[in-house]
């Protein structure tokens, strides 16, 4: 008996211990970590780590990306799944964080020839149910390295050559899925420098109408991918290491220890997260709290100057939910210089962002102007301040919801609108983007031109959607198992701000570049007219203000952009001149 007992533990026992071998065998061969550098020029500006997951049905990429010093979303991820018989794709999933905890996020599902497809980042939405891809169709993107493993991995190499592959190509816009047909070319092998190792690689070309040749090198025998150079989107990545997991544990008990590569090393230092109030050092900050509408309480930070009191306030209205860090980058710096200038700022947040209750999903524009009305009436009532200097600021669609808040303030407040505030893809394509319109919306995704009958027929469907929203009684809709609600996106598409600003009850201060991203002519010289002889309404034009509204730092301590001094004198000007 004691016998029976003893072979029936010592067989758990040793099943136990398969279990836990078949364990960490499928775990080590099954996933695999890589971490790349991506390089803006010469400049290391990310770092990107992919895992490699290969699951009984399923290869999973899953990629995070750091942008210490984007001017977009510091933090990114992505998910990749393929068939993994088939290697397509059967869904992609990025989000995207902003700088106050707030998420956005793009989300696409293959299911045979078609796909259902959502980008959300509020108030900007697009999307597409059902739309034709196709069957035999990759998810590339050339800012995305995952997408180059999921389509090298299905590149036949014993045959080489010239091989096509149909691609669709996901972007954050309007305009949510691109398609075009890409060549994969066999050029030659070639030696690169990796860590300060010459390599023997394969070097093949990407090519397809809608960018620029990219040129990929993967190892010789293993079929790594160790450098990307992508000019359209001026960018390069390169290897920094690669890992099986486990592998460690494994080199320590001798286990298939020649089946390694050696590890490829990163030496060079990636960039920390940037120290934003060191760059643009402001005067007193506090953090205060206030009753929004429906009591709920919101936070914010109040900027003074470092001396006096009964300052002018500017109140920072912002649309960005998740914010990025351009706005983030430019606030501070507007903020320092303005409390340089004796202005304090108020920075306050909707509800879900920073350390306000609530959530901004279910955000209408008549709920965001009660909270922008709130935070007004908090700084009337703060002995602090000059009363009759408390000012709006908004950048771009940001000063649409100012003004918006202005007009149901008994007597309008004074406003400053930095940019235009147009959205103008979605006014554009329910008229049908026009060539050149198209054009522009197109290269800054870094991209050419796509089939004209393609992109008709992706307008029109977009389109249509938001008809359907527009016309929708619901409260809220689920999509692609997302919880949407309609208000903020039927507010989004009714927006008129060109008449907003025409109806503007407080003085307002409107400054715009050519060079800005919703820039049209007929409506600039409008605007213009609109401001002459008009004390109350300011216009000015400028050649150009940047992307965001400031230029390129020559510092590379200072990464991001330094606003036009200018600008700062000329804001401060009509601020002194309030009421006079």
């Amino acid at each position: 008996m004691k016998k029976l007992i003893i072979i029936f533990f010592a067989s758990l026992f040793f099943m136990f211990a398969l279990f836990v071998i078949a364990f960490l065998y499928v775990a080590f061969i099954g996933s695999e970590v890589y971490e790349y550098g991506e390089y803006s020029g010469e400049r290391l500006s990310a770092k990107v780590q992919i895992e490699k997951y290969t699951t009984e049905n399923n290869i999973i990429y899953k990629t995070i990306e750091n942008y210490p010093d984007s001017l977009d979303f510091p933090v990114r991820e992505e998910e990749l799944f393929l068939n993994r018989h088939q290697r397509m794709p059967v869904k992609y999933v990025a989000k995207f964080f902003g700088t106050r905890n707030e998420e956005g996020y793009y989300i696409l599902k293959q299911e045979g020839e078609t796909a259902d497809i959502l980008f959300y980042s509020h108030p900007l939405f697009s999307m597409l149910n059902k739309f034709s891809t196709g069957v035999k169709t990759f998810v590339f993107s050339p800012d995305k390295v995952a997408t180059y493993m999921a389509l090298f991995d299905k590149y036949s190499y014993w045959r080489r050559g010239t091989q096509f592959f149909e691609v669709m190509m996901p972007v954050n816009g309007v305009l949510p899925i691109f398609r075009d047909k890409m060549s994969v070319k066999y050029f030659g092998d070639e030696f690169i420098p990796v860590n300060g190792k010459r390599v023997e690689t394969e070097k093949y070309i990407v090519s397809c109408p809608a960018f620029k040749d990219i040129s990929v090198n993967v190892s010789k025998y293993t079929h790594i991918i160790l450098h990307v150079d992508a000019p359209g989107i001026n960018a390069r990545y390169s290897i920094v290491s690669f890992h099986r997991r486990f592998e460690k544990l494994f080199k320590m008990l001798l286990i298939f220890y020649e089946n390694f590569e050696p590890d490829l090393l990163f030496t060079e230092k990636i960039p920390g997260p940037v120290q934003i109030d060191k760059l643009y050092p402001i005067g007193r900050e506090k953090t205060v709290f206030f009753e929004g509408e429906g009591n709920i309480i919101l936070s914010g930070r109040l900027f003074l100057p470092v001396s006096g009191s009964r300052f002018p306030v500017m109140i920072i209205v912002s649309d960005s939910i998740p914010r990025p860090q351009s706005e983030e980058f430019f606030y501070k710096n507007f903020i320092s210089s303005m409390n340089r200038k004796g202005i304090a700022v108020f920075d306050f947040d909707m509800p879900g962002q920073g350390k306000s209750q609530g959530s901004y999903n279910a955000l209408g524009d008549i709920e965001k102007s009660n909270h922008i009305k709130a935070a007004y009436n908090f700084m009337r009532r703060l002995p602090l301040f000059n009363k009759d200097k408390i000012v709006f600021l908004g950048l771009r669609s940001g000063g649409y919801l100012a003004l918006s808040a202005s007009t149901n303030i008994e007597g309008g407040v004074p406003t400053v609108v930095l940019g235009l505030p147009f959205i103008s893809q979605i006014d554009l394509l329910k008229g049908g983007f026009k060539q050149g319109d198209l054009a522009k919306y197109l290269s800054s995704f870094g991209f050419k031109q796509f089939d004209a009958k393609y992109m008709m027929y992706l307008c029109t469907n977009v389109e249509n959607q938001f008809q359907n929203i527009l016309g929708s009684s619901d409260s809220f809709f689920f999509f692609a198992n997302k919880k949407i609600f309609t208000q903020p996106l039927k507010d989004f598409m009714n927006r008129r701000p060109y008449e907003t600003l025409i109806n503007s009850k407080g003085a307002l201060l409107l400054l715009f570049g050519k060079d800005d991203e919703d820039f049209r002519i007929e409506v600039a010289d409008k605007l213009k007219l609109l401001g002459k002889g008009n004390n109350k309404f300011k216009v000015f034009e400028y050649r150009s203000l940047g992307k965001f509204l400031g230029r390129d730092s020559a510092d590379p301590d200072k990464p991001g952009f330094v606003i036009d001094e200018d600008l700062i004198k000329l804001v401060d000007n009509w601020v002194e001149k309030l009421g006079t």
